[in-house]
Formats: structure tokens, sequence, C-alpha cells
């Protein structure tokens, strides 16, 4: 965590304020095409596992999707240019990799084998083709069938959110105008009723109905 902080940190004493904004608004982009499939296939992706770390999960993926256009009309309010924001993609890129090394490397090394350390096999070392290459190949020997994670998702769905992912960064792009998975608007309505769903989405939110 402290490794991941400084890393920030850098980034902080290194970019300007325009570039530290864009980063955010390239990342947020992407979460709406990106969670949807999660969100739209949760009884195969959520529902089977552990109901405390899926309720986690699933709040965080919605809390994103409400804010979704969030930073992008900070960035337009403050640096308003498109250009800037498509030069800034591929030190996001970079950044993201070294973030993703921070965490692999980290989980290795202080989660013990017996308590599932193997699994951080399944976190990429990066973003670099072998790093991706091992993730897969660690997925393959570690989980057991139908435990992918789109598992049980059709293909035509992964290949929407991948088409999703590259518009998210075209000019004319605003998350506003997404098209939002049904049961974010589902849960918005059972917070407002019983905010403990946050925590126990399947049983205090009823979450399968």
């Amino acid at each position: 965590m402290k490794e991941v902080t400084a890393s920030f940190d850098h980034l902080t004493a290194t970019k300007p304020l325009a570039w530290r904004l864009a980063y955010p608004a390239v990342v947020e982009a992407t979460f709406t095409p990106y969670f949807k499939v999660f969100l739209d296939h949760e009884d195969k992706l959520f529902r089977p596992g552990d109901e405390r770390v899926a309720s986690l999960f699933i709040w965080h993926f919605v809390e994103e999707i409400e804010h979704r256009s969030s930073v992008l009309l900070v960035y337009n309010a403050v640096h308003d240019s498109y250009p800037y924001r498509v030069k800034t993609i591929g030190g996001v890129i970079k950044h993201v990799s070294e973030l993703l090394s921070i965490i692999s490397s980290g989980f290795k090394r202080h989660v013990p084998t017996e308590d599932g350390g193997e699994f951080g096999r399944l976190i990429p070392n990066g973003l670099s083709a072998r790093a991706i290459r091992d993730a897969i190949k660690g997925a393959h020997e570690l989980q057991k069938p139908g435990q992918g994670t789109y598992a049980g998702v059709p293909r035509r769905e992964v290949l929407g959110m991948l088409a999703g992912l590259v518009r998210s960064q075209a000019p004319n792009h605003n998350p506003k105008y997404e098209k939002l998975p049904e049961l974010a608007d589902r849960w918005f309505k059972k917070y407002d009723e019983n905010p403990k769903i946050a925590a126990r989405w399947y049983t205090v939110g009823s979450g399968g109905n």
C-alpha cells in the first residue's frame, strides 16, 4: 500500500494538474462498459461467492457508475482539451502497469501460500504481453472449470465490452449517456430503502429478486 501511495505521490510531484485530471477522466470513462458486464451477470460472477466480498464489489461498481461523468466534468471545466487528454493515455497505461507490478509483487511477497498466496499469479505483473500471458496461464492452472472471470458471459457481450472500452476514449463520448446495467438502478432504489444492503446485498437487500 505504501508503494502504491508513493507511486501516486510521484505523479503529484512531477505531473501538471491538467495531466492529473486527465488520468482519472481516461480511466473512469472505461468503467461503465467494463462493469456493466459484471453487473449484468451477477448471478454467475458474484452470487456463488462469499456474500460479504460480492456485496463490497457490487457496491463499488454501482457507485462508480453513479458518478461516471464527474471527473470528465471537472477535467473539461479546468482544461477542456480532448487532444491533451488523448496524449495522456500512454502515460496512464504505463502507470497502471506499474501499479499492477507493485500489487502483484506485494501479494506474492506478503500472502502465505497456505492463505491463498498462489492466487497472486492471477494478478498480471504489469501490462506487458508476457505478464498477461503468465496470468492467463496461472488462471488455467489454478481455477476450476467455470471459475473464470467471464465464465458464462456470452462472447458477444465480452466483445461489446471491448468495443465500449475503445469508444470510451472517443472525442464526443460522454459517460452520462452510456447504457446502464439494470442491477445498478435496482441497487440504488434498494439502498434508499435500506443502506445495509451495501454489506449484505443478497440477504438484506433481497438482491436476487
